[in-house]
């Protein structure tokens, strides 16, 4: 933005209008000390003619002498009394215009009239002290609002100057990227986060800044604060959002399928059982015995398979039939050890927590607990059988961070094989298994509003599962 050109106008110039240009001013006497010499000259002339009058009149010179001295000190009583009345009210008006450069509108200058110029000039600066005052007030309560809006946004935004130095944190970001309202003015570099200053907008960030998980989408532009230019940067966490639009693809084709399928097995599976009623259960013949029996069992087969398949779709439709959240207050402690009370297969302990009440809904968030405990039993007493020792405690614990409640589970198992596929529908390394549990316990903990994470201890041994849900 293009600073506007400044103009000078003398105080004692022709009445100046907007548009025209001042000049440079060349002179070096004060304006009160050009009105105190314009008052001694006037004065000077006015007792010289008096002076000459009263020598034409024929008064003796020390009569003159005494009315001139007379005269004179009159004059400077008036004079002075004149200049105090023309200088008081521009001082007055100096203190005023004084305090709104330092920004204090509180003042006014009294008696402002209209109708002459020292009026009319007090009024301008009234009205000129109530229109910034207003201004003041306005730019208060918009940069309030800003900041209410910003502490209270769940999305990290910063703010960086021209140089790169932080200029301005909200809440989510201190929370997210471990920052300090003492940080602002550090470059970025040293915060170690110049990658929000490297990326262009709506770009999905290969590698998360400092203390992020997951995926997010970096916005930003570019703003004027003070005359300098800024720049704001947003972070969206975008990776929730894309895996409920996965979950509701998988349940669009879940559905599909499971239709499909279904209306396949049912007359498969009828016709199966009715063809095997049809068959003579005793014959004659040694060889219609043989083959009637290669036929029940085939028919037997096809009528277990079709049973065995229409349970696990039943089992995957529970992704698409997820009972509505009843929240309740529950005591973690208790909640704890009745779900680590059941058989696991392998002995749970609970570490030493502290107890504290959260609202969960229990049914579901058992179910996503038994899930968890299920998956660490069975590594770990993988892990056990193939090295032969015996199998060592999962262990239980929780956490109070900020406002949230961190649940972790440790199991002694092999630990996470692939990590990308965790959470895909239908994978699974394990023989027996249906690929729908880890999904439904991340489904379960999406709808506390909380996070799922698995990672291997970094001891090598094992797995660390990490809910964290609101508490």
């Amino acid at each position: 933005m293009k600073e506007e050109e400044r103009s000078e106008v003398f105080l004692d110039s022709a009445p100046w209008k907007p548009g025209q240009h001042g000049t440079e001013s060349t002179r070096s006497v004060s304006y009160e000390l050009r009105m105190r010499l314009w008052l001694a000259a006037i004065g000077a002339i006015l007792l010289l003619l008096c002076g000459t009058l009263f020598h034409t009149w024929g008064i003796d010179n020390f009569t003159i002498f005494v009315a001139l001295l007379t005269l004179g000190i009159l004059w400077l009583f008036l004079a002075e009394r004149a200049l105090h009345r023309i200088v008081t009210p521009l001082q007055t008006l100096t203190n005023v215009i004084a305090a709104i450069r330092s920004e204090d509108f509180s003042f006014r200058v009294r008696g402002a009239r209209r109708g002459d110029a020292a009026g009319d000039l007090a009024k301008e600066i009234n009205l000129l002290s109530e229109s910034l005052q207003a201004q003041k007030r306005d730019a208060t309560e918009a940069r309030a609002l800003v900041d209410r809006v910003l502490s209270t946004m769940d999305a990290p935004v910063l703010a960086f100057a021209e140089d790169g130095a932080l200029a301005m944190v909200n809440r989510a970001a201190r929370t997210a990227l471990g920052l300090q309202l003492t940080d602002i003015g550090c470059a970025a570099e040293e915060l170690h986060v110049e990658s929000l200053l490297e990326l262009e907008d709506s770009t999905l960030m290969p590698q998360p800044p400092r203390g992020l998980s997951g995926r997010w989408m970096l916005r930003r532009s570019a703003f004027r604060l003070q005359g300098r230019r800024h720049l704001l940067v947003m972070l969206t966490e975008i990776g929730s959002a894309l895996r409920e639009e996965e979950r509701q693809a998988w349940q669009r084709l879940i559905r599909v399928l499971g239709h499909e399928i279904n209306n396949s097995l049912a007359p498969i599976k009828s016709i199966a059982g009715t063809l095997q009623l049809r068959l003579t259960p005793e014959t004659d013949s040694e060889n219609n015995t043989s083959r009637d029996a290669q036929l029940r069992k085939g028919l037997a087969i096809i009528e277990a398979r079709a049973d065995s398949l229409n349970r696990f779709l039943q089992g995957y439709r529970k992704l698409s039939a997820l009972p509505t959240l009843q929240r309740q207050p529950i005591a973690v402690l208790a909640f704890m050890q009745q779900v680590t009370a059941l058989d696991h297969g392998v002995p749970v302990t609970i570490t030493e927590s502290e107890d504290r009440v959260a609202l969960i809904d229990p049914v579901l968030m058992e179910q996503a607990m038994i899930n968890l405990l299920k998956n660490a039993a069975e590594a770990t007493l993988e892990r056990s059988t193939h090295e032969g020792s015996a199998a060592r405690p999962i262990e239980v614990m929780w956490r109070v961070a900020g406002d949230d409640l961190v649940i972790e589970i440790r199991d002694y198992g092999l630990g996470v094989l692939n990590e990308s596929n965790l959470f895909v529908p239908f994978y699974t390394t394990k023989p027996e298994g249906s690929g729908i549990g880890l999904l439904l316990t991340q489904h379960v903990v999406e709808a506390h509003s909380g996070t799922i994470q698995l990672a291997n201890h970094p001891s090598g041994v094992g797995c660390i599962v990490s809910i964290t849900v609101p508490a």
